[in-house]
């Protein structure tokens, strides 16, 4: 009789072991609903889920806090916010690739394989490469050293009939006056122009509204960057 007491004892002990999870035992934990739980991806939302699939219980990036984007649900069965944003809030998130005042990594070489310029960021949180040249001609400058080579120049060019404000571009110095020698590599249109004191490339227009290429300003007879 000892020895069935001590049996059953064994087996009841086993039994509360099997019972309560002990080393082996791989099923899903309660705890385990916040990263799936035993029922994700299994056609339907369950009620420990935060989503399933398409289902998202009627939750937008915009109940979650954010301006725009779509919402989706991760493989986990959680609600997943990568693709939502708010422009505006200096922080790139979603599809935007800026906001405010930062790009992040991005530069007109990323952008638009262009060596000189500014990338902007526009309203849409989209970076622009708008301003953005294959050269220093037109590219906004303070002093010379904003602009590369030994050739290249800081100009003023004029001043904003409205601001009063000086338009200050990069050129380029050319030996030749009249002639497109050394400013080829500009412009194909671009030529020497006489200035004091040196001859600087130009591209020369007609009037404040004759077309520029490349979304340059025409002004004082020749085609210059975007106003600052």
């Amino acid at each position: 009789m000892p020895r069935s007491v001590t049996l059953l004892q064994v087996v009841a002990v086993a039994s509360l072991f099997a019972c309560s999870g002990g080393s082996g035992d791989s099923s899903p934990r309660p705890q385990d609903a916040a990263v799936g739980g035993p029922n994700c991806n299994n056609g339907r939302i369950d009620p420990d889920e935060a989503c399933e699939g398409f289902e998202l219980r009627g939750k937008t990036c915009e109940s979650e806090g954010f301006e725009r984007g779509t919402l989706t649900c991760s493989t986990a069965c959680t609600i997943d916010t990568t693709n939502c944003s708010t422009c505006g809030d200096r922080v790139i998130s979603g599809l935007e690739t800026c906001d405010t005042d930062d790009l992040g990594s991005r530069n007109c070489e990323t952008e638009a394989g262009e060596s000189f310029g500014e990338l902007i960021c526009g309203g849409d949180c989209i970076a622009s490469s708008e301003n953005c040249r294959s050269n220093v001609f037109g590219i906004r400058c303070q002093t010379h050293d904003d602009c590369s080579g030994d050739d290249d120049v800081c100009v003023n060019v004029g001043n904003d009939l409205n601001t009063n404000e000086p338009f200050q571009y990069c050129t380029r110095r050319c030996p030749a006056p009249g002639s497109p020698v050394g400013c080829e590599t500009l412009f194909p249109s671009a030529i020497c122009r006489q200035a004091n004191p040196d001859s600087l490339c130009s591209l020369e227009c007609e009037s404040q509204d004759a077309f520029c290429p490349s979304g340059l300003l025409c002004l004082q007879g020749s085609c210059y960057g975007d106003p600052p």
